[in-house]
């Protein structure tokens, strides 16, 4: 079921309440040379201005109280300076050079980078609390990029015709093995964290740095926030649940606690589910992060997370038959990690962490049980001794049991105990201003096949002009075999993935484009043994084969209509494989040919209110007929998915305070997302059809959050 986090940023409260501030100055660079077309903006708000050919500039807004102003430049350290309630402000803006930017050169390949020492196309978490589709989700807010797939009966990422499992989450460089929440069959889950949580974003859709690894496709790169700049509290009522969180902010530390309850009792009577459900899906979740500054630069953080799930959801064995299928989950996730500057050169970090969850899944057929412990510890140095030449180096070892039955049938158990020691070196050198090179090397020791596998890492960028620049990157990634399969058969190989990948980028004046041309190929993927029986070691073998190939476009306009941000996303993929069941290489059941998602996000300040829209659309995805001897011949409908919302800011009690409203597919699009067929023919012979269809019509969220100083 879906769980709604905390809609939109507070922090864009603290910058937004009424009356009018005004600035004008001028930006110039070290040497006093006027820097024209600077952004000049107010953090956490579309309001800004840039500045003209000599520099200055002149920003006028209704906003008051404390705020914080942000000048930006390509090739230049952003500038941050706080700006006095209802200011009338003159200054003069002095901006420090920096190399490693887009206007010079850096490695973009297969990657989206979000935080601020990234310039690579942005998606920051105010981006993804305000993308309608999203709705407040980090992996919905990443599907309206391109070289992800809308397999929204999932709600998990599926990457350039990798599946959901290729695609692995890190936070704080330390890997969460479940990201998502549980769910059961045709609902979709979400993933655990609310985007607040987190500063910035590394998505990289494929040729990811040697300091990651046990993903086929995609990392996910998560950084959590640092010390907040002072103490509050928050409250949020919703049609689906309430949520609250306190911060408490100290000379050198913070801790934050939150919890969410979630009911869907009321919201099924508000919008009515296709099918009712036995019990009303019950959600809780807490969180605990604490961080504590240790001299000039160095970082403590330690963030634990629970989540219990509860529900009883209707399953259609056939065209007519329906069986509850029950869900009972619990998970709990723990890291601590530390950074710090050893020296003007030499940074060390490190952490540990563990993840628990347990899933206790009752269907007519049996009652399953996994239980799935993993833990991590990591540790390296960078040496960076200067903006030229960055190397990295490190260990990595993991720690992973699982294990699974059927608890209604004597002798289905399974499991494993695998054991993964890594080392990484890399090295990324600017080599005059036009070039940039990253090297890397990832061997890996498998401990259920007591072997090791070398990862080799190469990207290459060369600046094509002022604002544009080509990256090529290659690279091979392992990971385990699917849990699912690992746990019966354990001699299975590490799934192997070689990626070939060329960009392009042009960025300039709060304007992006990126084009972007791909290869992959698989080997060692699963593939059944249809001569054995399915709980049999031998029924799981590793000659699955496959490839992808595609283009993904993306462009992003936040200049040419005043406080308009919006994106496009376009993505072309063609991809077969030979796998788990397939008789043939064919194109599976969750890829769509072509992907289109059109965002955008508009603010009008006169009424303290941003509204914003949401188009995801996606060409018909294959699915398999067992009534016609042809394999994958049949197309499901074509998808998509138009959403709005609205955020409005007012000053309720005192307190900074949201009003939210979301309304996801307005148009009330009601075909299925595919389709699968009974498990046995009828009296007649025939496999009857059975649509994967949305739980409801639309998606509909009403809630008030308060921000209490």
């Amino acid at each position: 079921m879906k769980k709604i986090q905390l809609i939109f940023l507070f922090a864009l409260l603290s910058v937004t309440t009424f009356g009018q501030i005004s600035i004008h100055g001028k930006v110039v660079d070290t040497r006093n040379h006027p820097l024209p077309g600077a952004n000049i903006y107010f953090e956490n708000t579309y309001e800004g201005t840039t500045s003209d050919s000599d520099g200055v500039f002149q920003l006028t807004s209704e906003l008051t109280g404390a705020q914080r102003l942000k000048v930006t430049f390509l090739g230049y350290i952003p500038y941050t300076v706080a700006i006095p309630a209802k200011a009338d402000t003159a200054m003069v803006i002095k901006l420090q050079p920096e190399n490693n930017k887009v206007d010079e050169v850096v490695i973009t390949a297969g990657t989206f980078g979000t935080a601020d020492d990234e310039q690579t196309v942005t998606l920051k978490a105010i981006d993804i609390l305000t993308t309608p589709t999203s709705e407040g989700d980090v992996y919905g807010a990443l599907r309206t990029l391109p070289g992800t797939q809308q397999v929204a009966e999932d709600g998990r990422l599926f990457v350039r015709g990798g599946e959901a499992y290729e695609t692995k989450t890190f936070i704080d460089g330390m890997e969460m093995q479940q990201p998502y929440s549980s769910s059961t069959p045709d609902l979709p889950s979400r993933g655990r964290f609310s985007p607040e949580l987190f500063k910035g974003t590394l998505f990289s859709t494929g040729g990811y740095s040697a300091e990651y690894g046990q993903a086929l496709s995609s990392a996910l790169i998560l950084r959590t926030i640092d010390l907040p700049e002072e103490s509050d509290a928050s409250i949020g009522l919703l049609n689906v649940g309430l949520q609250g969180g306190y911060t408490k902010r100290f000379d050198r530390a913070s801790v934050s606690v939150s919890g969410e309850y979630y009911n869907l009792g009321l919201n099924n009577k508000i919008n009515p589910p296709r099918k009712a459900f036995a019990e009303d899906p019950v959600q809780m979740n807490g969180l605990v992060h604490a961080q504590v500054k240790s001299g000039k630069q160095g970082m403590w953080k330690t963030l634990y997370s629970f989540n219990h799930h509860k529900l009883i959801a209707p399953y259609a064995t056939s065209s007519t038959n329906w069986e509850n299928v029950a869900l009972n989950s619990s998970n709990q996730y723990v890291n601590s990690t530390y950074r710090n500057m050893l020296s003007d050169v030499w940074m060390v970090y490190g952490g540990i962490s563990g993840d628990y969850y347990d899933d206790h899944i009752k269907m007519e057929e049996g009652s399953y049980h996994i239980l799935d412990r993993y833990s991590q510890g990591r540790a390296g140095l960078k040496y960076l001794p200067s903006e030229k030449v960055k190397i990295n180096m490190g260990l990595d070892a993991n720690w992973h049991d699982n294990e699974r039955s059927n608890e209604n049938v004597a002798g289905q158990k399974a499991g494993f105990t695998q054991r993964t020691l890594a080392t990484y070196a890399e090295g990324e050198f600017q080599l005059g201003d036009n070039w940039a090179v990253r090297l890397g090397v990832r061997p890996e020791y498998f401990g259920l096949l007591q072997k090791v596998k070398v990862a080799p890492r190469l990207s290459l960028a060369r600046k094509t002009g002022e604002h544009s620049q080509l990256s090529l990157a290659y690279g091979t990634f392992y990971q385990n075999a699917p849990d699912e399969f690992l746990a019966f058969n354990h001699q299975l190989k590490a799934e192997e993935a070689k990626h070939f990948i060329l960009n392009y980028q042009y960025s300039y004046d709060k304007r992006d484009f990126r084009i972007e041309t791909y290869y992959k190929d698989y080997q060692n993927l699963v593939k059944f043994n249809q001569a054995s029986t399915e709980y049999a070691p031998s029924y799981y073998t590793s000659s699955g084969t496959g490839y992808s190939k595609g283009v993904d476009l993306f462009f992003r306009d936040r200049k040419s209509i005043s406080l308009l941000d919006y994106w496009i996303a376009w993505s072309y993929l063609d991809t077969k494989r030979d796998y788990r069941d397939f008789p043939e290489k064919a194109t599976p059941g969750f890829v769509a040919k072509n992907t289109l998602s059109i965002v955008g996000k508009y603010w009008i300040a006169g009424w303290n209110t941003q509204f914003g829209f949401s188009l995801t659309a996606a060409s018909g995805r294959p699915y398999d007929d067992p009534n016609t001897p042809e394999f994958m011949d049949r197309k499901a409908p074509a998808y998509s998915n138009f959403s709005l919302n609205a955020a409005h800011l007012a000053y309720l009690f005192g307190n900074y305070t949201i009003f939210y409203c979301s309304v996801g597919n307005v148009l009330g699009r009601d075909k299925p997302y595919t389709y699968r067929y009974s498990d046995k023919p009828n009296r007649s012979g025939v496999y009857e059809r059975i649509p994967v269809q949305a739980e409801t019509l639309r998606s509909i969220i009403l809630g008030v959050f308060i921000q209490i100083k």
